[in-house]
């Protein structure tokens, strides 16, 4: 049998993109008066912008953070 498989080659991380798949990823988003998602406290390893509203957070293993999720409706919070 020939094998007919091409080499890999090695991939870099763009600097857009997370770095690792360990880490721990949060999507933030925040719509003035209707949703607003934020971290309380703790220490992120990488922040990817995704547009005006929205950004994710990468947190290593074993941190610790608080996520805060806020919404609202027509008919309050």
């Amino acid at each position: 049998m020939s094998e007919a498989f091409a080499p890999r080659a090695a991939s870099t991380a763009s600097p857009s993109s997370p770095p690792s798949d360990a880490l721990t990823h949060v999507e933030l988003t925040h719509i003035e008066k209707r949703i607003e998602n934020w971290i309380r406290f703790g220490h992120h390893a990488h922040e990817q912008l995704l547009d005006r509203r929205r950004r994710i957070l990468s947190f290593p293993p074993g941190c610790i953070f608080a996520f805060v999720r806020w919404a609202s409706n027509d008919f309050g919070t």
